[in-house]
């Protein structure tokens, strides 16, 4: 009787807790206006969904709080009071100070009239940094209210170097790189993710209260904080009877025109002015467009599309008035649907309509008005200087993408729980019952086709459409969740159709919170006059237009040439990159290589040939970049390089102060080399944070036998760890060999694999996937993502793919140096080798030194960290360059406290020297791990089976070419 006593009373007592935890975030909301606070809901999340509905009866705030920003009462902060300061404006801000140092808090005091809802603005002017927005964290009275609080980004702003372009030789004008302008702003904290689209605001009561700011990102002045009473902004038919009753007259001059692509400022650099040659509408810096020319003509694109994201023009406006505004834009991203825009005049919405207009899709360059309800809308504006902008905005789709968020996490969740019932083959033959197995598996199956159902509503309520993209993959989830539902027992054999439907979900997250937009120009009419000046071209303009880039077509030639002038050496340059990226390249040539070095001009060319190819034609470059690492050395080796380490005696003085020590070592060949480090990549362990937590795993593996002690933890719930495979095998046996001091080559450039330990090593490693189960192929980032693999290690160029495009995992993850082996000292070595790219010079070359010279300029911090920003702009943040220059590297914008992983890992990076006949080393290696892993032949018969190989092909190929 006892026990079934107790036992009641224990399942009593977890029904309690049950309901703490999962209903703790659904705080009831004041009836009388009194500020609510909340806690953390069943995800250990304090939502800001969640704090505006426990406080949906707070009103909003009527008068502005201002606290100085010398007022602080403490702080562990490198922080200065200036009693004024002049920014690039000449804009003088007094009692300001100077927040030296990325990271620090400051707490203010301040006192509430009465209870409301406020803003947090803040006035400041940032200090040179990585081009990353500033970020802090605010908490109110100790308290972060919310955690979309924790971290809030404030934009710099950016400026074209030279507004009217760069210009070759042959007419043709590309952007200038975007540079930093430090100037004063007062910006409204806007929530990161776009998902809500008007500013965050805080619950305060009335009486004394504190507000501390915690700078995780970036130096800045600060002037002061504001807790502002919100805009309320009303509607056109509202505004439209002020018009009326104020009698403000219409505007009846001239169109004023704005182009796009002359925007006065920018909140990212992301943000270039961009070539189209498609319509002969579209006017450039110059005026018509030009069809035998490229010249810079619109702005937007996918630098222009992440919320937030805004860009700011300056007008003259000729008199008072009303004016009407046109845009012509082209939006051909979104199908079926709208790209979204906030316009503002003088930082304010003239009316509600404008901060969500509609830019509809069509593949081709449109025209259209500033309308509501159907009407066209007009703005009043006064004689003088303003300031328009349009600023990224989900508008209406700020919920959906909310939504889509918070279902596509749950539905990740449900498919880690299955996954860990089924591990990664599924029998589908067999029940696995997941009703009974999961817990509340018919409840969370139900919430969450609800919850699409819902989200699929809102779509059409928003797109007037009921098919399309973003419709039909909500369909497909919806209906293998129905399946799985309908079919309990067999629910199995629907989980690779699940996980398809998720990845496309996972998709649609990203998709929806991504709004790019072309813009050619603004404009600003007269109501009085029917129309705009401007009239789209014609079919036939249109047609003569298109003929005209047909002939142009056999013109170019994928050549970005300068034409040869007397007097001057002109190198020829080969690269095998893209359009965008060698358009990039030329316009950094142009403004920077030739106006420093006026005696030397440079040609471009896109080329599929191999350098052999050209000289076997008695032709080739004056220097090639972007070499893959075996090339200098098997060119090297053929007579076809210049010696750079012999040729030019500040070689080495260029290297030790660029790169990493020993990465030109794979382009050296018996002591010299033929190879000038380009890019460099190296590998990270990426974690998931929040599967570990709940694991109850507080320790990052430092060294492989911790790794290989989470890898088993993970078996055990049927999870994976990630080891990668395929074409970096060779390096990843390399790389345990020299974690255990071991070379990799011997001295006569044999490969030293048929030692005892290097073939222990090889065995230990093959273990991985023979004795442990590790995964041999996969895709990291769908498997990171969806927590099937919650630890890993991969290049670390993944991170920005997972912090750009994996929105419902962002502060879930984290990075660590790769684990390392211990040492008889008990030190751990995290040595890996590397791989990357190199820049050469031909020995046919007339110009060897014109070309170091070029070489020189290239490698240099300077070239590299503009290339790469120029780059990000056009591709994003995925695109970024993994330059080999450290100090580029640390310029570029990862957050502070990655960027001090990255470095480390870097640190401990090796450059693996090539040697004659080493792509067989790699085959080798590669034919002896799968023999293993995937036909379970003997791992120390196959090493020294195909060691013996790799080595009679180094044998045969040092013969050959007399290098013994």
């Amino acid at each position: 009787m006892k026990k079934c006593i107790a036992i009641v009373l224990a399942l009593a007592f977890m029904f309690s807790l049950f309901q703490v935890t999962c209903f703790a975030d659904e705080a009831v909301a004041g009836t009388n206006g009194v500020v609510q606070e909340i806690t953390v809901n069943e995800n250990g999340e304090k939502t800001y969904t969640n704090y505006l509905e426990a406080n949906k009866n707070v009103k909003d705030a009527t008068e502005n709080i201002v606290i100085s920003a010398d007022s602080f009462v403490s702080s562990d902060a490198a922080i200065e009071k200036i009693a004024s300061f002049e920014d690039e404006n000449k804009v003088v801000k007094e009692n300001v100070i100077k927040w030296t140092g990325e990271k620090g808090t400051a707490t203010y005091t301040f006192s509430v009239p009465a209870d409301g809802m406020y803003e947090i603005h803040l006035t400041y002017c940032p200090i040179k940094g990585r081009g990353l927005p500033l970020r802090f964290g605010f908490s109110i009275d100790g308290k972060t209210p919310y955690d979309a609080l924790k971290a809030v980004n404030f934009a710099r702003t950016f400026v074209d170097e030279k507004p009217d372009g760069i210009e070759d030789s042959n007419g043709n004008v590309y952007a200038s790189e975007q540079i930093e302008k430090f100037i004063y702003k007062t910006t409204k904290a806007m929530e990161t993710s776009g998902q809500f689209v008007s500013p965050m605001k805080v619950a305060l009561s009335a009486g004394e209260h504190t507000i501390t700011l915690n700078a995780t990102s970036g130096e800045f002045y600060l002037e002061s904080i504001i807790l502002a009473a919100p805009e309320q902004v009303k509607s056109y038919a509202e505004v439209k009877k002020e018009y009326e009753a104020a009698g403000y007259k219409y505007y009846s001059g001239n169109d004023i025109t704005i182009e796009g692509e002359r925007a006065t400022y920018k909140s990212t650099a992301s943000m270039n002015p961009l070539i189209d040659n498609s319509d002969p509408s579209i006017k450039g810096l110059r005026g018509d467009a030009e069809a035998f020319k490229s010249i810079v003509n619109y702005v937007g694109g996918t630098g222009w599309q992440k919320p937030n994201d805004t860009l700011y023009w300056t007008v003259e406006v000729p008199e008072d008035g009303l004016y009407k505004v046109a845009f012509r834009f082209r939006q051909n991203v979104v199908i079926n649907g709208n790209s979204y825009r906030s316009l503002m005049v003088d930082g304010k919405s003239p009316f509600a309509e404008a901060a969500k207009v509609p830019f509809y899709y069509n593949g081709n360059w449109q025209f259209s008005e500033l309308q509501a309800d159907g009407e066209t809308a007009l703005i009043y504006l006064t004689k003088g200087t303003h300031e328009l902008s349009m600023a990224v905005t989900l508008a209406d789709f700020g919920a959906v993408s909310r939504a889509i968020n918070d279902v596509t996490y749950e539905i990740g969740n449900l498919y880690l729980k299955i996954r860990m019932i089924t591990g990664e083959k599924v029998d589908t033959g067999r029940s696995y019952e997941f009703f009974r197995n999961i817990p509340q598996w018919d409840e969370t199956l139900l919430k969450n086709i609800e919850a699409l159902g819902k989200v699929r509503e809102q779509i059409m309520e928003i797109t007037k459409e009921s098919s399309g993209t973003y419709i039909a993959t909500i369909d497909n989830m919806i209906r293998v969740l129905q399946d799985m539902y309908d079919n309990p027992y067999t629910a199995q054999k629907y989980i690779n159709t699940y996980y398809d439907n998720y990845t496309s979900l996972c998709a649609l997250v990203t998709d929806v919170a991504k709004l790019p937009l072309d813009l050619d120009q603004i404009i600003l009419g007269s109501p009085e006059k029917e129309g705009y000046d401007f009239e789209m071209a014609g079919w036939w303009e249109k047609t003569k237009y298109s003929f005209e880039r047909f002939l142009v077509s056999f013109m170019d030639d994928y050549k970005y040439k300068t034409v040869n002038v007397d007097g001057k050496t002109t190198l020829t340059l080969w690269v095998t990159w893209g359009r965008d990226q060698t358009q990039i390249l030329t316009s950094l040539v142009k403004d920077t290589f030739e106006a420093e070095h006026p005696d030397i001009t440079v040609n471009i060319q896109i080329v599929g040939a191999t350098l052999i190819q050209a000289i076997l034609a008695g032709s080739g470059p004056d220097l090639l970049i972007g070499q893959m690492r075996t090339e200098p050395v098997n060119y090297g080796m053929r007579g076809a390089l210049l010696p750079l380490s012999e040729e030019f005696e500040d070689y080495e003085q260029v290297v030790s102060e660029r790169f990493q020590k020993g990465a030109d070592r794979p382009y050296k060949l018996n002591g010299v080399s033929y190879g000038i480090p380009d890019t460099q990549d190296f590998s990270i362990l990426f974690y998931r944070t929040d599967i570990l937590e709940q694991m109850g795993v507080t320790k990052v593996p430092k060294t492989w036998d911790e790794f290989k002690e989470l890898a088993a933890l993970l078996q055990r719930q049927n999870l994976a760890a990630g080891l990668p495979t395929g074409a970096t095998t060779v390096n990843t046996y390399a790389t345990r060999l020299m974690q255990k001091n071991l070379p990799v080559y011997t001295e006569n450039q044999r490969t030293s694999f048929l030692s005892g330990e290097a073939v222990q090593t090889f065995v230990e490693w093959t273990e991985y996937y023979t004795d442990l189960g590790f995964l041999k192929a996969y895709d990291f980032y769908n498997r990171f993502r969806a927590g099937t693999i919650p630890i890993g290690v991969a290049v670390y160029t993944q991170y920005t793919l997972f912090s750009q495009a994996a929105p419902e995992i962002v502060g879930k993850w984290d990075i660590a140096v790769m684990p390392g082996t211990k040492n008889a000292d008990g030190t751990v070595n995290h040595t890996q080798a590397d791989t990357g790219t190199a820049c050469v010079i031909p020995k046919i070359t007339k110009h060897k030194e014109e070309a170091w010279e070029f070489l020189k300029w290239w490698t240099d911090a300077n070239a590299q960290y503009r290339y790469s920003v120029m780059l990000e702009a056009i591709l994003g943040e995925t695109g970024r360059r993994s330059t080999a220059n450290m100090e580029a590297f640390r310029m570029l914008s990862w957050e502070s406290d990655h960027l001090d992983v990255l470095e480390e890992a870097w640190s401990w990076v090796y450059g693996l020297e090539e040697v004659p006949g080493g792509y067989y080393v790699d085959r080798s290696v590669m034919q002896a791990f799968q023999n293993v892993v995937n036909i379970s032949k003997n791992p120390k018969d196959m090493i020294f089976k195909w060691a013996k190989i790799a080595d009679q092909e180094i044998d045969r190929k040092r013969g050959e070419y007399n290098l013994d």
